[in-house]
C-alpha cells in the first residue's frame, strides 16, 4: 500500500534560508519533496503566522492548492505569497508547508521556517571626501590620484557595495568630463566607515596646477542609491600663474617715471597657494625682447610674497636711465615659488624714460628785470562726473567718466578705479587699478573706455565703483561719487 510523502525539507524564502532582509512583500517560497514510493507531489498547503506555534495572527492559509508536479527529490517551483498585507518594517513571520502526492497522500507539516521583512532606506550622501588621503588637496603630485568617502545608511546593517564618481573641470559639473566611473563594484563598506581607495581612471591629468571637482554616490546591498555627495576639489601640482597687474612706481605703463631707479612690482598668484621667493625681470628696447637689453636681473631672491598679493618694490638696476630720453622701454617678470616651480613670463608692460620736474610760464612783450615771478598755482581736477559702466556682464565690463579741471588747458592722463562689494568701500576689494595711464582726456570730455581687470564677478550681485583722475601737472581729483553696477551674467 502506498504511504504518505516525507515532510518537506530545505525551506527557502526568496531563495534564502530564514532571511532577515526581505524587501519583497509578496515573497516566494519553495521546499524539497521526497516520497518513499518515489511519487510526485501535485498539491501543497502553506500557513504563514506571526507566531512560531501558529497560534498568533494567521497571515495566510493557502489551503490545499495544486502545483506543477514535483518529482521525488526535487525542489518545488516558487509559490508566491497571497495572504494579508505584510508589515514592511522588521517584522518576523513563520511558515510551514506540506505536500500531497499523486495518490492523494498528505505529508506531515515541515519544520517551521521564518523570514523578516525589511524596509530599505536609501543611503545618506557620502561624506568626508578625501583625495590622496586629505580633505584639502592642493598639491596633487600624481596623475592617478585616489579617492575615498564615508558610507552611512539609515539601515544599520546595510553595507556599501557600489560607487559612482564624476570628475569635472567645473564645480557645476557642466564643464569637461574628466572621468565618469559609472556604477562600479567596491569592497563592502561597513556602515559609518570609509571606503577603500578608488584610483582615478579617466582622461589624462597634467601636473599643471589645474583644479578639478569631484563627487561620489554609493549603492547599498539592497541596491538603493544615495544622492550625490557635496562637491570636493583637488589641485594638481604646478607652477605659479603668470604675474599680473605690473606697475612701475605704482603706475601701470606710466608715461613718466618719478626717479632714475623706478620700482617694479607685480601680483603673484599660485594654484597651490605657495609663496613667491624669487623673481627675474627683463627690460628691453623691443617688445619682443630682441632689442637692446637694458636690464636682465637674473633669478634673484626677494621677500616671501604670499599668493594673491603684490611683490615688494624691486628697484631698477640696469643700464642707467637719463630721465630725459623719452624712450619707451618694455619689461616683463616671472616668479619662482618655494618648491622652485617657475611661472610663465608675465604679459609685457611699458614705461617711458621721462621725468617731468619743470614748471613753465609763458610771457610775451615783457622785460623782466629785478622781478621775481612765481608761476601761477595749478589747481587739482574736480571730481569726475558722468560715470558710465558699459557692456555690463559677468564677463565684460568697461567704465568711463568725464574729466573736469578748473585749469582749462589741463588734460587727464592717469586714472584710478576702485570696485568694492560695499558702497563705503570697506567691503571686499574686487579691483583697485592703482594709478594707471590713459589716453589724454581733454577738459570737459569723456574718457576712453577702461576695461575691468579685477577679481571674478558674480552675476546679479551689486558692486560699487568710483574713479579719480590725475591731470598733466601731477595733481589728482577727489573721488567721484560711487555708482553701482550689477553684472547680468550674459556674455558679450
Amino acid at each position: 500500500m502506498s504511504g504518505p510523502p516525507n515532510a518537506p525539507s530545505d525551506l527557502l524564502t526568496e531563495g534564502q534560508t530564514n532571511p532577515t532582509t526581505v524587501t519583497n512583500l509578496a515573497p516566494k517560497f519553495s521546499a524539497i519533496h521526497t516520497d518513499p514510493n518515489e511519487d510526485s507531489a501535485i498539491y501543497y498547503e502553506i500557513h504563514v503566522n506571526t507566531n512560531d506555534s501558529f497560534t498568533g495572527t494567521e497571515m495566510w492559509n493557502s489551503s490545499k492548492t495544486s502545483i506543477s508536479s514535483i518529482t521525488n527529490g526535487s525542489r518545488s517551483s516558487n509559490i508566491t505569497y497571497n495572504g494579508s498585507a505584510l508589515s514592511p518594517s522588521y517584522t518576523t513571520y513563520y511558515w510551514r508547508i506540506r505536500f500531497w502526492d499523486t495518490d492523494d497522500n498528505m505529508s506531515d507539516w515541515s519544520s517551521t521556517a521564518q523570514f523578516t521583512t525589511y524596509s530599505n532606506a536609501t543611503p545618506y550622501a557620502p561624506s568626508s571626501l578625501q583625495t590622496q588621503g586629505s580633505t584639502d588637496s592642493k598639491k596633487v603630485s600624481t596623475t592617478t590620484p585616489y579617492f575615498s568617502a564615508i558610507f552611512t545608511d539609515p539601515n544599520a546593517s546595510d553595507t556599501g557595495e557600489y560607487y559612482e564618481i564624476e570628475v569635472n573641470t567645473e564645480d557645476s559639473f557642466t564643464g569637461t568630463v574628466m572621468w565618469s566611473s559609472g556604477k562600479s563594484s567596491i569592497s563592502s563598506i561597513t556602515n559609518g566607515s570609509r571606503s577603500s581607495n578608488i584610483t582615478y581612471n579617466g582622461s589624462t591629468l597634467q601636473l599643471d596646477g589645474t583644479t578639478y571637482y569631484w563627487r561620489i554616490r554609493f549603492w547599498d546591498n539592497a541596491d538603493a542609491v544615495s544622492s550625490w555627495s557635496p562637491t570636493a576639489q583637488f589641485t594638481m601640482l604646478g607652477p605659479p600663474n603668470s604675474p599680473l597687474n605690473l606697475t612701475v612706481d605704482e603706475m601701470k605703463n606710466p608715461m613718466r617715471i618719478t626717479s632714475l631707479t623706478p620700482n617694479f612690482s607685480a601680483m603673484h598668484t599660485d594654484p597651490n597657494e605657495d609663496s613667491a621667493t624669487h623673481y627675474e625681470i627683463h627690460v628691453n628696447t623691443n617688445q619682443n625682447f630682441n632689442g637692446t637689453v637694458m636690464w636682465n636681473s637674473g633669478k634673484k631672491s626677494m621677500t616671501s610674497t604670499p599668493s594673491g598679493t603684490k611683490s615688494p618694490d624691486i628697484p631698477y638696476n640696469g643700464t642707467p636711465l637719463t630721465g630725459t630720453s623719452d624712450t619707451t622701454y618694455y619689461w616683463r617678470i616671472r616668479f619662482w615659488v618655494s618648491d622652485n616651480e617657475v611661472s610663465e613670463w608675465s604679459p609685457v608692460a611699458t614705461f617711458t624714460d621721462y621725468i617731468d620736474d619743470k614748471q613753465y610760464i609763458q610771457m610775451e612783450g615783457v622785460l623782466l628785470k629785478g622781478v621775481k615771478i612765481n608761476p601761477p598755482a595749478n589747481l587739482p581736477p574736480s571730481a569726475p562726473t558722468n560715470l558710465n559702466p558699459h557692456s555690463v556682464s559677468a564677463f565684460w565690463i568697461t567704465f568711463s567718466a568725464q574729466f573736469n579741471d578748473p585749469d582749462i588747458d589741463d588734460t587727464g592722463v592717469y586714472y584710478q578705479i576702485e570696485v568694492n562689494t560695499n558702497e563705503t568701500f570697506t567691503g571686499t576689494v574686487m579691483w583697485d587699478s592703482g594709478k594707471t595711464s590713459i589716453a589724454p582726456i581733454a577738459n570737459g570730455t569723456q574718457s576712453s573706455n577702461i576695461e575691468y581687470d579685477g577679481s571674478s564677478l558674480s552675476k546679479n550681485v551689486t558692486y560699487y565703483w568710483r574713479i579719480k583722475f590725475w591731470d598733466n601737472k601731477g595733481l589728482y581729483s577727489p573721488w567721484s561719487v560711487s555708482t553701482c553696477v550689477v553684472p547680468s551674467g550674459q556674455g558679450q
